[in-house]
């Protein structure tokens, strides 16, 4: 119930939060490979959205693998353009060493990513994941 009791809450505070919706983000990463013997390139996240979604100004790495790691924060670039003309994607930067050091061997890693936006009649907390692969030795040997 968005407002249960009179003064929205048991503590009668008056403050109205609306509801966070949550929706799945398609998240596509560029260069989907990092070799651990070379220096790490910036790495950019495509974030594809339907047309009319609301809009998030960022982006956080949260898991690596299904687990918490200290999160890495993006950069917003701005709206990438598709063929088309379409707005449904937005461009995020990452520090690629900053990734890297969250992956702790070489292989494939499902990474998940993080956004809140708030619009329209409440919040949006998007999630989405995309795959990275790591080359090379692991870091010690």
């Amino acid at each position: 119930m968005e407002w249960p009791t009179n003064g929205h809450d048991m503590a009668r505070t008056g403050a109205y939060s609306p509801p966070v919706q949550r929706r799945e983000a398609e998240i596509r990463l560029v260069p989907r490979v990092l070799n651990t013997t070379t220096p790490a390139p910036p790495m950019l996240a495509i974030v594809s959205l339907g047309r009319d979604d609301v809009r998030p100004e960022t982006l956080t790495l949260v898991t690596v693998d299904g687990e918490q790691v200290e999160p890495v924060e993006g950069k917003k670039l701005g709206n990438g353009r598709g063929r088309r003309g379409s707005l449904g994607r937005l461009l995020f930067r990452f520090d690629g060493g900053e990734v890297r050091s969250r992956l702790n061997s070489p292989g494939d890693h499902i990474l998940t990513f993080r956004s809140e936006a708030v619009g329209g009649l409440g919040g949006v907390l998007y999630e989405g994941q995309a795959t990275v692969r790591v080359w090379g030795r692991r870091r010690g040997q």
